[in-house]
C-alpha cells in the first residue's frame, strides 16, 4: 500500500512538475510576443539541510508544502528567515506556488522572534498580522517605523516655531 501511495504521488508531482514548466513556457512566449521583459529567474539551490530533512521524514522539498516548511523551521535554530526565503526563492524560480507566503511560516518565524506588529495596529488585529507572508510583515514594520520618525520630525519642526512665538508672548 505504501509504495502505490509513494508511486502515485511521484507521478502526480511529475505530471505537476511538468505542468507548471509548460505554463511557465507559454507565459514567457506570450510576455514575449507583447515586447514585455522578463526579470531573469535567479539560479538558486534548495538549501541541502531542508532537502535531507525532508528524505528523512518522506515529504517532497520540490514543491514543498507549507506545513512541511514550517515543521522543518520549528526544528532549526539560528536564522530561520534566511533559510525561509531560500526555499522561497527556489519556488519562485521554478514557477511553484511559494510553501513560505502564508500563516504557518509566518506564525513560526515570528513566534521565535520578539518582532511585534506596528505600534499603529491595534492589539485586535495582532492576529491577522501574524497570519501575513513575512516578507509583508518586515514591510509593514520597517514602513511603520519610516512613517513614525518622519512624524516625530515634523512634530520637532512644528515645536520650534510654536516655542518662539510663546517666547514673543512672553516677552510682552
Amino acid at each position: 500500500m505504501d509504495a502505490l501511495v509513494s508511486t502515485r504521488l511521484a507521478e502526480r508531482l511529475e505530471r505537476e512538475a511538468s505542468l507548471n514548466g509548460a505554463i511557465a513556457a507559454e507565459l514567457e512566449r506570450q510576455f514575449e510576443s507583447a515586447g514585455i521583459a522578463l526579470a531573469p529567474v535567479p539560479d538558486v539551490e534548495m538549501p541541502a539541510d531542508f532537502v535531507a530533512w525532508c528524505d528523512g521524514i518522506g515529504l517532497p522539498s520540490l514543491p514543498a508544502r507549507p506545513a512541511a516548511v514550517a515543521l522543518y523551521l520549528m526544528s532549526k535554530s539560528g536564522d530561520m528567515l534566511e533559510q525561509a526565503k531560500a526555499i522561497s526563492q527556489v519556488h519562485r524560480a521554478r514557477g511553484l506556488s511559494d510553501p513560505t507566503a502564508g500563516a504557518p511560516v509566518a506564525t513560526v518565524i515570528y513566534s521565535r522572534s520578539d518582532v511585534k506588529p506596528p505600534r499603529s495596529w491595534s492589539k485586535e488585529r495582532w492576529g491577522a498580522f501574524y497570519e501575513l507572508p513575512f516578507e509583508l510583515q518586515d514591510y509593514l514594520i520597517k514602513r511603520d517605523a519610516q512613517v513614525t520618525a518622519e512624524l516625530r520630525r515634523a512634530q520637532s519642526r512644528a515645536a520650534i516655531p510654536k516655542a518662539e512665538i510663546n517666547n514673543e508672548i512672553a516677552k510682552h
